[in-house]
């Protein structure tokens, strides 16, 4: 799903992903519109605070907010341009290689490179979901039966706005095996990243809501349930959008959406 931009809109947008607790606000009002609350107001059945994760979606989700807010795109870089350098100097990469034209999967990319590559990618993710399963996880004592999402909202964060790779970095390399177990689902919502607004670039403002890979099925979710409670998040961000920043959505086809390319 992409979207074009109005310039009036780009003041608004830009405020919020300023400044991470206005976008904590932001999401709070969201997840209220849709008839979820605070889990600082929910009470378990002992009359005792419940703790731990942010949310409770309809009696039966515990969802936990974490913030991609941290640009890093200018340290993702200078690593890049040490490690591209380091493997030429080596000559274990030919050095006519540019490193804007390779990907991390890259047949040319030695296997030693390629674990280092990954290892820059996925630090901050890694760290969002292991503090994400930890507080789902405690806020689980209050609430046993209840599942597990953790929701990525990106404000400005370059780096980690394409994310079909978000996906697969997630998928294949975060939650392998049993790799942050209290985390049934997550999904990713964007608001438009305004340094990628002013070049030009249409971004997913919601990317989709996925699961662990031993709970897919060729037929959907093994549970149903959640998913159909996940998929419903795509419509109601859209309209929340369109109610609170006058954001106008259309879709794009993906071969016409310009992803960040690092």
């Amino acid at each position: 799903m992409g979207f074009e931009i109005h310039p009036d809109t780009l003041a608004k947008i830009r405020d919020i992903s300023q400044n991470t607790s206005a976008a904590e606000q932001f999401f709070q009002r969201f997840v209220e519109s849709i008839g979820g609350i605070k889990m600082d107001n929910a009470l378990n059945l002992k009359g005792a605070t419940a703790g731990g994760a942010d949310y409770l979606l309809q009696n039966d989700i515990v969802a936990e907010l974490k913030i991609l807010e941290k640009d890093g795109w200018d340290d993702y870089n200078r690593k890049m341009d040490d490690l591209f350098a380091r493997y030429k100097s080596s000559r274990d990469l030919r050095s006519d290689i540019k490193p804007e034209e390779m990907g991390v999967d890259d047949p040319e990319i030695p296997a030693a490179m390629q674990a280092e590559w990954y290892s820059i990618l996925l630090k901050p993710i890694d760290k969002k979901f292991c503090d994400a399963d930890r507080q789902i996880a405690q806020t689980k004592k209050l609430a046993p039966t209840a599942k597990g999402l953790l929701l990525l909202l990106n404000i400005h964060n370059r780096l980690h706005a394409e994310p079909l790779r978000l996906f697969w970095l997630v998928r294949d390399k975060v939650l392998k095996g049993r790799s942050y177990p209290n985390i049934e689902a997550w999904a990713y919502f964007c608001l438009p990243v305004p340094e990628l607004m002013s070049a030009g670039v249409n971004q997913s403002i919601f990317w989709g809501h996925f699961t662990r890979p031993e709970n897919e099925t060729p037929e959907g979710w093994k549970d149903q349930n959640l998913q159909m409670k996940c998929r419903g998040l795509e419509g109601q961000w859209q309209a929340f959008l369109r109610q609170e920043l006058n954001l106008p959505i259309r879709n794009i086809p993906h071969s016409q959406i310009r992803w960040p390319k690092p």
